[in-house]
């Protein structure tokens, strides 16, 4: 067994012991890791506020109230992987940019609201379909909720109806887009990573993800750039990077790679997200139709299950490009579509 400690925080994570579940809803079988827990000794100390009412949603503000929720939504995988990585991150200090809040005691409540602090628009919604009733209402009493600028809801596909409901009934006009969520699953994975002459694999360097970012039009680049430095320092984003002095094909060595030069750019990169994802997934164009995606994706989810998270991706309908790589890749699995609603202002080019 091999552990992730935290220095600050002694938090240990089972990161090699990886269970077995099928899931009910689109029986696909698939890894997690067996836990997420043990101890822990210091408070997030956060106070941002926020505009949901706190006297109808209980704020998640320890680390042992944190992952005291994460244990609990391990329960519910795969549909809440992606608070529970984000749950996880925050737990580690790798962020601190989202906001938690649940109906009731975070040790045992299964609905959870995530919100990023800096754009409190964008949010995350999940709950049991036992919960929707009663999440739905706490939504409605916090009407602010629902009345952002730009809404981002990204929902489990049982609350995109009650969701759409309640938008009509507060005047509200929101957009519908299906999300395509494929798993990792670390017991199918199990070629070498190689990659071939005139290029080489490394860790992003500032200027590596500051093209990732610049690239990326997801949220229009309002994810702060100190907020990825700080989650890719532990959670690695990787790139393809040109290299002439490569003759031959290479093996690679996941555990000792290297950062890229400061100034050097990739040609393909892929990145965890702060929502709790691997994502922002691009390549030149003039290097398109040579594996460098799915080499850099394969590397970045071996990264990403070796710090105990669960790696998934998410797809909007409308790339076809990205999904039929991934449906190409066995380690990766299809499992049931989320559900993002927009406000009819939000622009369409979430990616």
């Amino acid at each position: 067994m091999s552990h992730s400690i935290c220095h600050d925080v002694m938090c240990i994570v089972d990161l090699l012991c990886w269970c077995q579940y099928k899931c009910e809803c689109c029986s696909v079988l698939w890894s997690c890791p067996a836990s997420a827990s043990t101890r822990l000794e210091s408070e997030t100390g956060s106070a941002s506020s926020s505009i949901m009412a706190e006297q109808v949603l209980t704020r998640v503000t320890t680390k042992e109230q944190l992952l005291a929720l994460a244990n609990v939504l391990a329960g519910d995988f795969p549909l809440s992987v992606t608070i529970y990585n984000c749950l996880i991150f925050h737990v580690q200090d790798w962020l601190s940019c989202m906001n938690f809040f649940t109906l009731d005691d975070p040790s045992h409540s299964h609905a959870v609201i995530m919100q990023m602090i800096n754009l409190p628009s964008f949010v995350f919604v999940y709950c049991r379909e036992s919960e929707v009733n009663s999440l739905i209402q706490a939504i409605k009493k916090t009407n602010q909720l629902m009345k952002q600028e730009d809404l981002i809801y990204t929902v489990p596909h049982y609350l995109e109806e009650p969701l759409q409901m309640l938008a009509q009934e507060m005047e509200i006009c929101v957009n519908t887009n299906i999300v395509h969520r494929f798993i990792y699953q670390p017991h199918l994975d199990t070629d070498p990573l190689r990659c071939g002459p005139g290029f080489r694999v490394c860790r992003l360097g500032k200027a590596g993800l500051q093209q990732l970012l610049l690239k990326s039009t997801f949220l229009n680049n309002k994810i702060p750039e100190e907020s990825m430095l700080r989650l890719t320092e532990n959670v690695p984003a990787v790139g393809v990077y040109l290299d002439p002095s490569v003759t031959k094909e290479v093996f690679l060595d996941i555990q000792n790679l290297p950062y890229a030069g400061d100034n050097e750019i990739p040609v393909s990169w892929i990145s965890p997200t702060v929502y709790g994802t691997l994502g922002m997934l691009g390549t030149e164009k003039d290097f398109r139709r040579l594996g460098h995606a799915t080499l850099v994706t394969r590397v970045a989810a071996r990264l990403f299950a070796n710090k105990g998270c669960i790696p998934l991706c998410h797809i909007v309908k409308n790339n076809t490009a990205s999904k039929e790589m991934f449906k190409k890749m066995t380690e990766w699995q299809l499992i049931r579509s989320e559900i993002s609603l927009t406000s009819a202002e939000t622009k369409k080019n979430i990616n």
